[in-house]
């Protein structure tokens, strides 16, 4: 997921705190080739599990936009979902560079603590802040973004063979961030 940081006024790539926590701050992020950024910043554990990543390439194009179900589908983020009301029964789907690309259902739960490992299952820790999803999902898939329509709620933390748990962008408290089109 695409945004803005406030202060910087740096284009940033958000994603799962644990898929980036063990690395410098300055590790370089590429795709294949192509240079994307640095890494930043993270929180994995108790505060959640969200990172972020400096966008060094040139993609001004891509700010507060995610992917939806494929490289071609992408959506501008209009909205922030408060906490208050990403409510059980709330509509929310999530994105994902691994098949399933598109899943929906809703909202199972709010704010839990869960046991979440690292991508090589080397360091676990209890992360809160977490909201259930009636779906699982691919390995992989953590930070991914979760959204309905063009409202952002988070990014994939963990999952089991029943459910997938996401950290809302309310707990990005690490970074002063800008997903929407308003910044």
């Amino acid at each position: 997921m695409y945004g803005r940081n406030n202060t910087t006024g740096s284009l940033i790539i958000i994603t799962a705190g644990h898929c980036v926590y063990d690395l410098a701050s300055n590790t370089t992020w590429y795709n294949g080739a192509n240079l994307v950024g640095q890494q930043y910043s993270w929180i994995f554990g108790p505060g959640g599990d969200l990172g972020e990543i400096r966008v060094i390439a040139n993609d001004s194009g891509s700010r507060n936009r995610v992917m939806r179900s494929t490289p071609s589908d992408w959506v501008n983020i209009g909205y922030e979902k408060p906490i208050s009301q990403q409510v059980i029964g709330t509509s929310v789907c999530r994105s994902s560079a691994v098949l399933p690309n598109w899943n929906c259902g809703t909202i199972g739960a709010t704010d839990q603590t869960l046991l979440v490992c690292s991508q090589d299952g080397a360091n676990c820790r209890n992360v809160s802040h977490l909201w259930r999803m009636s779906f699982t999902s691919s390995p992989g898939a953590s930070g991914g973004p979760t959204l309905y329509g063009s409202t952002i709620f988070g990014v994939v933390s963990a999952k089991n063979p029943s459910y997938t748990w996401y950290v809302p962008t309310e707990y990005m408290t690490f970074a002063d961030v800008c997903l929407t089109t308003e910044c």
